[in-house]
Protein backbone atom coordinates (compact mmCIF):
# COMPACT_ATOMS: atom_id res chain seq x y z
CA UNK A 1 0.00 0.00 0.00
CA UNK A 2 2.83 2.39 0.92
CA UNK A 3 4.58 1.86 -2.46
CA UNK A 4 1.31 2.51 -4.27
CA UNK A 5 0.92 5.77 -2.33
CA UNK A 6 4.46 6.91 -3.08
CA UNK A 7 4.29 6.09 -6.78
CA UNK A 8 0.96 7.86 -7.11
CA UNK A 9 1.90 11.16 -5.49
CA UNK A 10 3.25 12.83 -8.65
CA UNK A 11 0.44 11.51 -10.82
CA UNK A 12 -2.36 12.40 -8.45
CA UNK A 13 -1.46 15.89 -7.26
CA UNK A 14 -2.38 18.72 -9.55
CA UNK A 15 -3.72 20.90 -6.77
CA UNK A 16 -2.00 24.10 -7.81
CA UNK A 17 -1.45 23.48 -11.52
CA UNK A 18 -4.45 25.59 -12.22
CA UNK A 19 -6.42 25.40 -15.42
CA UNK A 20 -8.45 28.57 -14.98
CA UNK A 21 -9.97 31.06 -12.61
CA UNK A 22 -13.39 31.40 -11.10
CA UNK A 23 -15.22 34.26 -9.39
CA UNK A 24 -15.46 34.09 -5.63
CA UNK A 25 -13.58 35.61 -2.73
CA UNK A 26 -11.18 38.53 -2.63
CA UNK A 27 -8.73 37.19 -5.17
CA UNK A 28 -8.50 34.15 -7.43
CA UNK A 29 -5.04 32.94 -8.36
CA UNK A 30 -3.84 31.17 -11.49
CA UNK A 31 -0.42 29.53 -11.53
CA UNK A 32 1.44 28.26 -14.60
CA UNK A 33 1.43 24.53 -15.26
CA UNK A 34 5.23 24.43 -15.37
CA UNK A 35 6.68 26.83 -12.87
CA UNK A 36 10.31 25.75 -12.61
CA UNK A 37 11.25 25.02 -16.22
CA UNK A 38 14.58 26.67 -17.08
CA UNK A 39 17.04 26.22 -20.00
CA UNK A 40 19.56 23.37 -20.15
CA UNK A 41 17.54 21.11 -17.90
CA UNK A 42 18.44 23.03 -14.75
CA UNK A 43 15.90 23.05 -11.93
CA UNK A 44 15.53 25.89 -9.47
CA UNK A 45 14.38 25.54 -5.88
CA UNK A 46 10.59 25.55 -5.48
CA UNK A 47 9.22 29.08 -5.35
CA UNK A 48 7.00 30.10 -2.45
CA UNK A 49 3.77 32.05 -2.81
CA UNK A 50 3.04 34.20 0.21
CA UNK A 51 -0.42 35.71 -0.16
CA UNK A 52 -1.74 38.09 2.45
CA UNK A 53 -4.89 40.13 2.90
CA UNK A 54 -8.27 38.47 2.57
CA UNK A 55 -8.89 34.81 1.91
CA UNK A 56 -7.64 33.53 -1.46
CA UNK A 57 -9.67 31.15 -3.61
CA UNK A 58 -7.88 28.60 -5.79
CA UNK A 59 -9.43 26.34 -8.41
CA UNK A 60 -7.33 23.35 -9.49
CA UNK A 61 -7.86 20.21 -11.49
CA UNK A 62 -8.42 18.07 -8.40
CA UNK A 63 -9.84 20.40 -5.77
CA UNK A 64 -11.32 23.73 -4.87
CA UNK A 65 -9.17 25.37 -2.23
CA UNK A 66 -9.51 28.27 0.16
CA UNK A 67 -6.16 29.59 1.31
CA UNK A 68 -5.95 31.46 4.59
CA UNK A 69 -4.21 34.73 5.31
CA UNK A 70 -0.39 34.68 5.36
CA UNK A 71 -0.38 31.13 3.97
CA UNK A 72 2.79 29.92 2.25
CA UNK A 73 2.58 27.30 -0.49
CA UNK A 74 5.44 25.87 -2.55
CA UNK A 75 5.01 23.95 -5.80
CA UNK A 76 7.92 21.96 -7.19
CA UNK A 77 8.75 21.02 -10.78
CA UNK A 78 6.50 17.96 -10.56
CA UNK A 79 3.51 19.97 -9.40
CA UNK A 80 3.67 18.71 -5.81
CA UNK A 81 2.24 21.20 -3.31
CA UNK A 82 3.79 21.77 0.10
CA UNK A 83 2.08 23.77 2.82
CA UNK A 84 4.82 25.53 4.78
CA UNK A 85 2.68 27.88 6.81
CA UNK A 86 -0.98 28.76 7.21
CA UNK A 87 -4.30 27.09 6.51
CA UNK A 88 -6.01 25.36 3.57
CA UNK A 89 -9.65 24.36 3.19
CA UNK A 90 -9.88 21.66 0.52
CA UNK A 91 -12.99 20.37 -1.23
CA UNK A 92 -11.71 17.55 -3.42
CA UNK A 93 -13.38 16.41 -6.63
CA UNK A 94 -10.46 14.11 -7.36
CA UNK A 95 -7.88 12.60 -5.01
CA UNK A 96 -5.67 15.48 -3.86
CA UNK A 97 -2.33 15.23 -2.09
CA UNK A 98 -0.69 17.91 0.03
CA UNK A 99 2.57 17.68 1.91
CA UNK A 100 3.26 19.62 5.07
CA UNK A 101 6.46 19.25 7.06
CA UNK A 102 7.22 15.50 7.24
CA UNK A 103 3.68 14.37 6.47
CA UNK A 104 1.61 13.63 3.38
CA UNK A 105 -2.14 14.20 3.42
CA UNK A 106 -4.31 12.26 0.97
CA UNK A 107 -7.73 13.88 0.50
CA UNK A 108 -10.00 11.66 -1.63
CA UNK A 109 -12.80 12.62 -3.98
CA UNK A 110 -15.86 13.98 -2.18
CA UNK A 111 -14.01 14.95 1.02
CA UNK A 112 -13.81 18.37 2.66
CA UNK A 113 -10.77 18.77 4.90
CA UNK A 114 -8.87 21.60 6.53
CA UNK A 115 -5.08 21.43 6.88
CA UNK A 116 -2.91 23.86 8.83
CA UNK A 117 0.75 24.27 9.66
CA UNK A 118 1.80 26.66 12.39
CA UNK A 119 5.36 26.51 13.74
CA UNK A 120 5.69 22.97 12.34
CA UNK A 121 2.60 21.76 14.17
CA UNK A 122 0.43 20.18 11.46
CA UNK A 123 -3.30 19.65 11.93
CA UNK A 124 -5.66 17.87 9.56
CA UNK A 125 -9.40 17.71 10.18
CA UNK A 126 -12.11 15.81 8.33
CA UNK A 127 -15.19 18.02 7.88
CA UNK A 128 -17.14 15.90 5.36
CA UNK A 129 -16.58 12.68 3.47
CA UNK A 130 -18.55 10.89 0.81
CA UNK A 131 -17.14 7.51 1.81
CA UNK A 132 -16.06 6.54 5.35
CA UNK A 133 -12.43 5.80 6.06
CA UNK A 134 -10.96 7.38 2.96
CA UNK A 135 -8.98 10.38 4.30
CA UNK A 136 -5.58 9.54 5.73
CA UNK A 137 -2.14 10.88 6.58
CA UNK A 138 1.11 9.16 5.69
CA UNK A 139 3.57 9.43 8.57
CA UNK A 140 6.86 7.72 7.83
CA UNK A 141 5.77 4.22 6.79
CA UNK A 142 2.35 4.29 8.43
CA UNK A 143 -1.04 5.28 7.00
CA UNK A 144 -3.25 6.93 9.62
CA UNK A 145 -6.97 7.29 8.81
CA UNK A 146 -8.91 10.40 9.81
CA UNK A 147 -12.67 9.83 10.15
CA UNK A 148 -15.41 12.46 9.91
CA UNK A 149 -15.26 14.80 12.90
CA UNK A 150 -11.74 13.64 13.75
CA UNK A 151 -8.42 15.42 13.69
CA UNK A 152 -4.76 14.48 13.81
CA UNK A 153 -2.27 16.89 15.32
CA UNK A 154 1.40 16.18 14.61
CA UNK A 155 4.33 17.97 16.24
CA UNK A 156 8.04 17.55 16.80
CA UNK A 157 7.57 17.10 20.56
CA UNK A 158 4.98 17.14 23.35
CA UNK A 159 5.73 20.70 24.36
CA UNK A 160 4.90 22.05 20.90
CA UNK A 161 1.79 19.89 20.60
CA UNK A 162 0.37 20.85 23.99
CA UNK A 163 0.98 24.55 23.39
CA UNK A 164 -0.71 24.39 19.96
CA UNK A 165 -3.90 22.65 21.10
CA UNK A 166 -4.23 24.92 24.14
CA UNK A 167 -3.86 27.99 21.93
CA UNK A 168 -6.41 27.06 19.24
CA UNK A 169 -9.37 26.95 21.69
CA UNK A 170 -11.10 24.03 19.92
CA UNK A 171 -13.24 21.74 22.09
CA UNK A 172 -12.31 18.08 21.86
CA UNK A 173 -13.12 14.64 23.25
CA UNK A 174 -11.79 11.08 22.98
CA UNK A 175 -8.24 12.41 23.02
CA UNK A 176 -5.50 9.86 22.32
CA UNK A 177 -1.78 10.65 22.55
CA UNK A 178 1.06 8.75 20.87
CA UNK A 179 4.82 8.87 20.45
CA UNK A 180 5.89 8.44 16.82
CA UNK A 181 8.56 5.89 15.98
CA UNK A 182 10.08 8.39 13.53
CA UNK A 183 10.28 10.97 16.30
CA UNK A 184 7.68 13.45 17.40
CA UNK A 185 4.22 13.34 18.93
CA UNK A 186 0.70 12.73 17.66
CA UNK A 187 -2.73 13.48 19.03
CA UNK A 188 -5.96 11.99 17.67
CA UNK A 189 -9.30 13.35 18.85
CA UNK A 190 -12.85 14.21 17.94
CA UNK A 191 -13.53 17.96 17.60
CA UNK A 192 -16.71 20.01 17.53
CA UNK A 193 -16.97 21.69 14.08
CA UNK A 194 -18.85 24.73 15.38
CA UNK A 195 -15.91 25.90 17.50
CA UNK A 196 -13.62 25.36 14.52
CA UNK A 197 -15.81 27.59 12.34
CA UNK A 198 -15.52 30.33 14.96
CA UNK A 199 -11.73 29.99 15.25
CA UNK A 200 -10.72 29.42 11.61
CA UNK A 201 -10.52 32.56 9.45
CA UNK A 202 -11.06 30.47 6.30
CA UNK A 203 -14.14 28.66 7.61
CA UNK A 204 -15.55 31.84 9.09
CA UNK A 205 -15.25 33.61 5.73
CA UNK A 206 -16.88 30.72 3.88
CA UNK A 207 -19.70 30.45 6.44
CA UNK A 208 -20.59 34.14 5.95
CA UNK A 209 -20.14 34.15 2.19
CA UNK A 210 -23.05 34.62 -0.21
CA UNK A 211 -21.28 32.66 -2.94
CA UNK A 212 -23.43 29.61 -3.93
CA UNK A 213 -20.45 27.26 -3.79
CA UNK A 214 -19.56 28.46 -0.30
CA UNK A 215 -23.14 27.93 0.81
CA UNK A 216 -22.96 24.32 -0.39
CA UNK A 217 -19.69 23.79 1.50
CA UNK A 218 -21.12 25.31 4.67
CA UNK A 219 -24.29 23.24 4.37
CA UNK A 220 -22.29 20.01 4.12
CA UNK A 221 -20.11 20.89 7.10
CA UNK A 222 -23.13 21.75 9.26
CA UNK A 223 -24.98 18.63 8.13
CA UNK A 224 -22.02 16.43 9.06
CA UNK A 225 -21.77 18.16 12.45
CA UNK A 226 -25.46 17.45 13.10
CA UNK A 227 -25.10 13.80 12.06
CA UNK A 228 -22.07 13.29 14.27
CA UNK A 229 -23.84 14.90 17.22
CA UNK A 230 -26.51 12.20 16.97
CA UNK A 231 -24.40 9.22 15.91
CA UNK A 232 -21.64 9.81 18.49
CA UNK A 233 -23.60 11.29 21.36
CA UNK A 234 -22.43 8.45 23.59
CA UNK A 235 -18.80 9.58 23.28
CA UNK A 236 -19.18 12.13 26.07
CA UNK A 237 -18.82 15.88 26.34
CA UNK A 238 -16.36 18.08 24.51
CA UNK A 239 -13.87 20.09 26.53
CA UNK A 240 -11.10 22.65 26.03
CA UNK A 241 -7.51 21.53 26.50
CA UNK A 242 -5.02 23.50 28.57
CA UNK A 243 -1.25 23.43 29.00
Amino acid sequence: MENKINSGIVALLTLLMLSGTEPGLAQTVQLPASINAVPNGEVKAPPVWKLSGRITQLYGRTAMVRQGQETELAVDQNGLATLTKGELLISAFQTTIVRSDRYTMVVPKGTIAIISNENRVVKIRNLWEARPGSLFVQVSKKLLPVASGEELVLALDWTALQAAVAKDQIVRRKVELYDLSCGGSLMRSEFWPMTLINRSSVLREVAHSKDPTDKILTGKILKMAACLAVAKRGHGAYAYMTD
